[in-house]
């Protein structure tokens, strides 16, 4: 944990030495130093990412479960426990009028795609972008991808299933700005289960094409050196 005695490296903090001087006041020793061991890592530096891997260009590969239901469902409905979930719907055509995206009940992050094309995204306890799209003559496929963050492990709020686990539905705007009354919900869902347990079957592709997916998700793939059984940490900042 971010505020326990030892840190995840298994160095001591400040709160291990505070802890080990009233046990040892309490069982009659004589105080020690706070001395932090030596503790090795490495720095890594400028590693190159030379692959590519779509994620919805390798779905078979990475699907443990594919499935159909009318409605959308969690992710420990379908016996998964970590990864992703993605829900994809048929949307059909019906008028020119701009439709809003509402998701409810997000567990815990969604990126949403029209046509394969990012329109936007919802995040558990922030507040909701504005999502809004037109829905082409021919069609469209509305995908929606949900992000297991990490289960919470305490309290009332432990049993965090995660998913999608609300409805789908759309707020309707006429031309000049009023709202459509509906409340219908979107049904009928091709639902994967993505737990990322096993990427080994990714097909990638050269770094140079990752431009043609910009604004999807993608795994990329770099080769580096390091000194075995040194311990080394990842910087996910920007």
């Amino acid at each position: 944990d971010y505020d326990a005695p030892i840190s995840e490296e298994g160095v001591p903090r400040e709160k291990y030495f505070v802890l080990r001087d009233v046990l040892d006041k309490y069982l009659g020793k004589e105080p020690r130093p706070h001395t932090i061991p030596v503790h090795n890592t490495q720095s890594v530096e400028n590693v190159e990412l030379t692959d590519v891997a779509p994620l919805f260009e390798n779905l078979d590969n990475l699907c443990g479960l594919h499935t159909y239901k009318q409605r959308t469902v969690s992710m420990e409905d379908l016996d998964q426990a970590s990864g992703f979930i993605l829900y994809e719907s048929r949307i059909e055509y019906t008028d020119d009028r701009l439709r809003h995206l509402y998701l409810y009940d997000v567990a815990d992050r969604a990126t949403v795609y029209l046509n394969g094309k990012y329109i936007g995204a919802v995040q558990r306890d922030c507040k909701a972008m504005d999502i809004n799209f037109y829905v082409p003559k021919c069609g469209a496929k509305l995908s929606i991808l949900v992000e297991n963050m990490g289960h919470i492990f305490y309290g009332y709020k432990m049993y965090d299933y995660k998913g999608l686990l609300g409805a789908v539905r759309f707020g309707i705007e006429n031309s000049d700005g009023t709202m459509l009354y509906n409340f219908a919900n979107l049904m009928g869902f091709d639902i994967y289960t993505l737990p990322l347990d096993n990427i080994e079957k990714l097909e990638y592709k050269n770094i140079l094409e990752v431009k043609k997916y910009d604004g999807m998700p993608v795994f990329m793939k770099g080769i580096f050196s390091a000194t075995p059984g040194v311990d080394t940490f990842i910087d996910t900042k920007g």
